[in-house]
């Protein structure tokens, strides 16, 4: 399993963990749905900010603090593209 497609499969995990549809998911963390979608078929991975922000969601959710107001703070920067071949 190649770095892109177990982070894709770590971030579908995470969110049906919260049980959270893509669209929920995605404004938690302040990027679009096609976002979400693009990361969990591995067509792209999140940016050194979003996954940060996946970080805290994970750190929040363990802690019991998962809707603290820093969980919902807005990823700026969406997505890094990924050329796929």
């Amino acid at each position: 399993m190649s770095f892109k497609d177990s982070l894709s499969t770590q971030i579908r995990t995470f969110r049906l963990s919260l049980k959270l549809t893509q669209e929920q998911f995605a404004s938690q963390l302040g990027v679009t749905f096609a976002t979400v979608n693009r990361w969990e078929r591995g067509k792209t991975i999140p940016s050194p900010l979003a996954r940060q922000h996946l970080q805290k969601m994970q750190n929040d959710l363990q802690s019991g603090t998962q809707n603290s107001p820093a969980s919902k703070k807005a990823v700026k920067s969406t997505y890094q593209e990924v050329d796929i071949k």
